[in-house]
């Protein structure tokens, strides 16, 4: 977690715009002259305009920034490698919450955040599983996510300040069970002048809220807007010429949860400003996402100008094919564009079974060496190998990676004392404020 670092933008089109072609704004009179003299020899203007994307010479064309859609990152493969960096580097900060999600039931920060915040977090994010089984599967709130924010030195990089909101994936039993709760609720929360209708699962754990709660007196829902709501009057205040930005990740659940929060933070306006008319882009990279809503939901979502999101997908991973798009009577839509991947073809992985290809360290691996459907798999950016078998066995012998080597915590988080004797050391981090009005969501 922590600050951004990342050299190139790129944007990419969402598949509900049909224009083929990329737009440009690099000295706009000359491009729109060679876009008409060009226009007749489609074939030609694509390769003059890929040429220069290549090279970097489309700046600011970013789905995180300022900036018209491209879509070329999408219609060739190999994949841009700058759109490969931006991707995995997203995807860390989207591992976070699960690395240090607090485990052991013993402790008195069970399903929170095992360690203090560092670098530039600035909110942990709880929501609260409302389905409750009594002593089998009680309602809790956990730790889901968190809120940071670029630095200085970080956006000098970017060329803009961004906001990040990233959610984890699924942890608790307790989660998955809300995660088959597939029949559909309006969102009346979220959109109450639109029949758009949602996953109940989904939309009841980002609204969920329960007064007698320490972590969730505020639903995950009042508690993200009203960080980011916080941070952008922040920013607006000092600087209102500041280029600003909002990116929300998540993976599995939590990229359901982040489809959600993307979709109602831009349709209610909390991507602006306190009193202004000012609208900072949002963009959403969602990794291995299952479906959130209905034709409805597609409806609401394309409606939105400011918007992008992008779905990354493993061939082999079913959940993002979850729920079905036809189900109890209920119809699913897949909404933003989409990246596809196939770890299968790589050399250095096992055959991956069941919920192996879901996991958000392959993921990561495919988009750094994917080369396309007929292609040969080959690492063309830097991620470390070894963080595939994280928690699974998926590496061949060959690479020299034990399997499953990473644990939340060393010991369980239990710690030996200068006396000798050992002690669960205990993280329980401080509720997030109550007062909604001041959070900036009333």
């Amino acid at each position: 977690m922590g600050n951004l670092y990342w050299r190139g933008d790129n944007h990419v089109q969402d598949e509900q715009d049909k224009n083929p072609l990329p737009y440009a704004y690099i000295y706009p009179h000359v491009i729109r002259s060679l876009f008409f003299q060009l226009w007749g020899k489609r074939r030609l203007l694509f390769g003059f305009v890929y040429y220069f994307y290549k090279r970097g010479i489309f700046f600011k064309t970013s789905m995180s920034g300022d900036g018209p859609p491209l879509n070329l990152a999408l219609m060739y493969y190999p994949i841009d490698d700058n759109l490969r960096r931006y991707l995995i580097n997203y995807g860390a900060f989207t591992r976070a919450p699960a690395d240090s999600f607090n485990d052991v039931k013993v402790s008195d920060g069970y399903a929170l955040c095992r360690y203090p915040p560092e670098y530039q977090v600035t909110d942990y994010l709880y929501a609260r599983s409302n389905v409750d089984f009594q002593e089998y599967l009680p309602a809790i709130s956990t730790y889901i996510g968190f809120v940071a924010v670029s630095s200085d030195q970080g956006k000098l990089v970017l060329g803009r300040r961004d906001i990040i909101v990233c959610w984890r994936g699924t942890t608790l039993p307790i989660e998955w069970f809300q995660d088959i709760l597939c029949d559909q609720v309006p969102a009346t929360d979220i959109f109450p002048d639109s029949k758009a209708l949602v996953h109940y699962g989904f939309y009841n754990m980002y609204t969920a809220k329960d007064s007698t709660t320490t972590y969730n007196k505020m639903s995950v829902r009042e508690q993200v807007l009203a960080a980011v709501r916080r941070l952008v009057d922040k920013y607006y205040k000092a600087d209102p010429n500041e280029v600003v930005s909002i990116t929300v990740i998540g993976h599995s659940l939590g990229a359901a949860l982040a489809t959600l929060n993307a979709v109602d933070r831009v349709a209610n306006g909390y991507n602006k400003p306190t009193g202004s008319t000012t609208e900072y882009s949002v963009a959403s990279f969602v990794f291995a996402s299952p479906r959130v809503g209905d034709k409805g939901f597609l409806d609401v979502f394309s409606g939105l100008k400011n918007l992008h999101l992008l779905r990354i997908r493993n061939a082999q991973d079913f959940i993002p094919d979850l729920p079905p798009k036809e189900i109890l009577g209920y119809s699913y839509a897949d909404v933003g564009a989409e990246l596809d991947i196939d770890t299968s073809l790589s050399p250095y992985i096992k055959k991956a079974t069941f919920m192996e290809p879901h996991d958000l360290n392959l993921y990561c691996h495919g988009i750094s060496g994917y080369q396309g459907k007929d292609r040969k798999f080959k690492l063309a950016v830097d991620f470390d190998l070894a963080l595939v078998n994280k928690y699974n066995d998926l590496l061949l012998d060959d690479c020299k990676v034990p399997p499953k080597w990473w644990s939340n915590v060393m010991n369980k988080g239990m710690a030996q004392m200068d006396d000798g004797s050992w002690k669960l050391h205990d993280y329980v981090p401080d509720p997030p404020s109550d007062d909604v009005s001041e959070n900036g969501t009333k």
